[in-house]
This record gives structure tokens, sequence and C-alpha cells, in this order.
């Protein structure tokens, strides 16, 4: 079974909003993950290390975006 996402989110005044799907791909780089925590601090400290193994990496493969509002066409990229 291949996982997949969508996700939305919205401006604060709700006229313009973002969406994400694609298949979710997990990796276990180390090197990647040390990275990832050193550049954020407050993912360092709910994590600690990155050999925590409640701590996943993934990306977005074969998706597709789109931005749109209600003053302006919608805009898709496809990935």
């Amino acid at each position: 079974e291949v996982p997949y996402i969508e996700f939305s989110c919205s401006n604060p005044e709700f006229n313009t909003w973002l969406r994400l799907s694609g298949k979710v791909v997990f990796t276990k780089d180390r090197d990647l993950k040390d990275r990832i925590l050193q550049a954020n601090p407050m993912l360092k400290g709910m994590y600690q290390s990155a050999d925590n193994p409640i701590f996943e990496l993934f990306c977005l493969e074969h998706g597709e975006a789109s931005i749109a509002s209600f003053t302006e066409p919608e805009k898709k990229f496809v990935f």
C-alpha cells in the first residue's frame, strides 16, 4: 500500500488557499535528519536526536499543488 496525502491551508483572510497532494516517500537519511534538527531548534527540543524513532522525514512525489483565490485564476503545478 502506497501512502498518499493531501494538505490544504489558507491565508489569514481566508481568500487564498494552497492545496498539496502526492505520494509520501519516507527517508531514513540520518545526515539529513541531523541537518534538519540543527536548523530547527524547536524540532531539536521535541525529538532530541535523529535516532529518535518517532522523528520521521518524508517528501511528496508525483503530486500536484494549486494556489487558488476568489479573485485570481487557479494556478496548478505538477511535480
